[in-house]
Order: structure tokens, then C-alpha cells, then sequence
């Protein structure tokens, strides 16, 4: 085996991040909070989400 040979072990040791990488995680972070607000379905799974906690803590209290 030559010494002067490099191993590779995927894609993204070789490439360096792009600018599109950079565009999207900006993009994400600006529709992170945004996204709830917009998505119905999103909305409803959290408030029924909320409503089950509610209704767990009000139970381990009244024990």
C-alpha cells in the first residue's frame, strides 16, 4: 500500500460547505416560529398536545 495515497470516507469530507447550505439553514431559522403559525394541522396537534398536559397535571394534583 502507498503512503501517499489519502483516504476518503464520503462526500462531505471532500466538499467544502456551499453557499445554498448557508441559504437554508438561514431559512429555516426564519420559518421556525412562522411555520406553527401558518400550518392548521401543526396548530391543532399542539393545542391538543397542550390540553393533554393540562389535563395530566390537573390529575396528579387532585390525587
Amino acid at each position: 500500500m502507498r503512503k501517499d495515497t489519502e483516504v476518503v470516507l464520503g462526500e462531505d469530507w471532500v466538499t467544502t460547505p456551499s453557499s445554498v447550505d448557508a441559504e437554508l439553514r438561514e431559512g429555516r431559522k426564519r420559518r421556525s416560529l412562522i411555520a406553527l403559525n401558518r400550518s392548521p394541522l401543526a396548530r391543532k396537534i399542539i393545542i391538543f398536545n397542550l390540553l393533554g398536559l393540562v389535563v395530566l397535571v390537573g390529575g396528579v394534583l387532585y390525587l
